[in-house]
């Protein structure tokens, strides 16, 4: 006596399996009771339930086998809905089913973001439906845990599926002249969610560095960072955007003109004071022209019926001597400094009657 009692022909079972309680005093089995002749392939009987651990045929299987899609070698079986396969088996939680028998569900599949907690994906409380739905907090695939018995439902979709989330290497903006060498970059990392840390979730040391010299061309340069490495697949990382032009590199200012400082004596003040003084020096405050005399004179006699005549003829030619150079020079009489940069000229303001004062300009 078993599921199929006693099969004493050429008949052949295949692709069956039994679960129910088996009974009896002799010729008993979990899936045949006796067979003489017949042939039996790919079937199973749940040795929990049946009670028996012999049978005259067939594959003996736990109830957790007997729910296993992997148990069920060469069967036309699938543990997904909508497949189109004989048998339907929802993993873990029934022994196959005839699709046959089930009418067609299909649930949205639910897409979300790593976000710190749990989510879930759709829900339906139709009648005949068991289980629950999809839920899960890290990153990943979780499937429908909804699932249906013989004459239920061959349900398809329903899945969450939860993408990483994305932390950010953030350089801090820094900003150097044209020439010099790059400042200590610095920066931090962001986008943990709820009470995630760096230390929880990867290791190393977070470093930022530019590729930026000293003679790179003035502009914005990136600064990006580096250095971690992930220890979960909640989270990627990658250069926040405002790394690409964290780094600005300005024109360095003209150099500073270059002067010198003479100290004088009273006499030699004196001396300046009188060379500079309004008579000797334009309006535009340039040196004035010096000018060379040259004086020729011709001295001709002649004779004539009244006597000798002499006449004098003196002729004055006058030279321009080319004007002085500016000085570069800063001038101290007693307390008094006068300083001149090097690409100006020297003025000299001294109304009559009183001292002399000069500035640059």
């Amino acid at each position: 006596m078993g599921a199929n009692g006693y099969d004493g022909t050429t008949g052949t079972i295949s692709y069956s399996y039994a679960t129910g309680s088996v009974t009896g005093n002799s010729s008993v089995g979990g899936l045949v009771g006796i067979n003489s002749i017949g042939s039996i392939n790919a079937s199973y009987w749940n040795t929990t339930t049946s009670g028996k651990n012999t049978s005259a045929g067939g594959t003996g299987l736990t109830t957790a086998q007997m729910m296993q899609m992997s148990s069920f070698t060469g069967w036309n079986i699938a543990d997904t809905g909508g497949s189109g396969a004989v048998w339907r088996i929802y993993e873990g939680q029934t022994y196959p089913l005839l699709t046959g028998f089930l009418t067609p569900l299909t649930l949205a599949d639910v897409t979300a973001t790593y976000n710190g907690a749990t989510q879930s994906g759709t829900t339906t409380a139709l009648a005949g439906i068991l289980g629950a739905a999809a839920s899960g907090r890290d990153a990943g695939l979780h499937s429908a845990g909804y699932y249906s018995t013989q004459q239920g439902y061959d349900i398809a979709g329903g899945n969450l599926t939860i993408s990483p989330a994305t932390l950010y290497y953030t350089a801090t903006p820094a900003s150097r002249l044209y020439g010099e060498a790059n400042p200590i970059f610095t920066g931090t990392v962001t986008g943990f969610k709820l009470s995630d840390t760096l230390a929880a979730i990867a290791t190393g040391t977070a470093a930022f560095d530019s590729t930026a010299t000293s003679t790179t061309a003035v502009g914005s340069y990136a600064i990006d960072g580096s250095g971690l490495t992930l220890a979960t697949t909640n989270y990627l990382l990658t250069q926040a955007t405002a790394n690409a032009t964290a780094l600005t590199i300005t024109a360095a200012p003209p150099a500073a003109a270059t002067t010198t400082t003479s100290t004088v004596t009273e006499a030699v003040a004196a001396t300046i004071q009188a060379v500079l003084s309004p008579s000797t020096t334009d309006t535009a405050g340039t040196s004035p022209t010096t000018t060379t005399a040259t004086t020729t004179t011709t001295t001709t006699t002649a004779s004539t019926d009244s006597g000798s005549t002499t006449s004098t003829i003196t002729e004055e030619n006058t030279t321009a001597a080319p004007a002085a150079k500016p000085v570069i020079q800063t001038i101290t009489v007693g307390n008094t400094t006068v300083q001149k940069p090097a690409n100006e000229v020297l003025k000299v303001e001294r109304p009559r009657g009183r001292a002399l004062t000069c500035r640059a300009g």
